[in-house]
């Protein structure tokens, strides 16, 4: 699990991770070192990589593309499922404040809301196996969640699935850059988006639901700029067919949105 929006400056503080079986994890990271191995790259990291600093500084729009591509497809081929939870952090404190409670620090609520997903979901997969949980040395807020875990550890391991928590750096693990990228927010990047934007989605979209996306989409950009449409027979990289192939339209919509941008 990875966390995304910590520092004093972002307005929404994010949490996720992925679940996967031990032996997949460890197949996982020799597939995602030799993805980043192609460009030169060391470790992942999503906000630098977003922002085109850093060792992503030279990369062209066809690397960067394919770059995220493999990474995500290593993500789909992996994970049974991943779960994120996010807040508002003045909305969070106004609550706490108003109703005189505290859930812990928003870091730490988010963070056992992502262990209360987790355990949804193994119940309803009716699996009754425990989860390691590793999450990023250093986070703020840590403390709280650790407090958190052993309290209901010693409830009952079982019901929660509760096995172990670590404590990781991201720069050891792949399995935490993953979780960077699905950690990453990027609502307030695209709220200072003043150019207009065209979001293409595939229906069969596995990795990000495409629902979630247009809400997404429309609850960040300036409803001006946006166009957004949904190809019905798209994956996540907005393939379909065998051998995979680009949908229909997907070469000409992109060309009429930018001759209509030009113009």
């Amino acid at each position: 699990f990875d966390e995304s929006g910590t520092h004093s400056e972002s307005p929404i503080l994010a949490v996720g991770g992925l679940l996967a079986p031990q032996d997949a994890w460890v197949e996982f990271a020799g597939k995602w070192w030799r993805a980043l191995q192609k460009y030169g790259l060391a470790q992942f990291h999503m906000v630098e990589f977003e922002n085109r600093v850093g060792a992503y500084k030279g990369l062209s729009n066809a690397e960067r593309t394919e770059l995220i591509s493999r990474l995500t497809d290593v993500i789909a081929e992996t994970a049974y499922v991943g779960v994120a939870a996010a807040l508002v952090k003045a909305d969070y404190a106004a609550l706490c404040k108003t109703e005189n409670v505290t859930f812990g620090s928003d870091y730490s609520f988010c963070a056992n809301e992502c262990i209360r997903l987790l355990k949804q979901w193994m119940d309803a997969q009716g699996a009754r196996r425990r989860i390691v949980y590793v999450f990023e040395h250093g986070a703020p807020g840590a403390a709280g969640l650790r407090e958190a875990f052993e309290a209901a550890y010693e409830i009952d391991p079982d019901r929660y699935h509760l096995q172990g928590l670590h404590f990781e750096t991201k720069a050891d693990s792949a399995q935490l850059q993953a979780a960077d990228i699905f950690a990453y927010e990027p609502a307030p990047a695209l709220a200072r988006i003043t150019a207009p934007v065209l979001g293409l989605l595939g229906a069969a979209d596995e990795v990000n639901p495409p629902g979630e996306s247009v809400d997404a989409f429309s609850a960040a950009v300036r409803p001006e700029l946006l166009q957004v449409e949904v190809f019905p027979e798209g994956d996540h990289r907005l393939h379909h067919g065998d051998p995979p192939r680009f949908v229909d339209r997907y070469l000409d919509r992109i060309a009429s949105f930018v001759r209509a941008a030009a113009a």
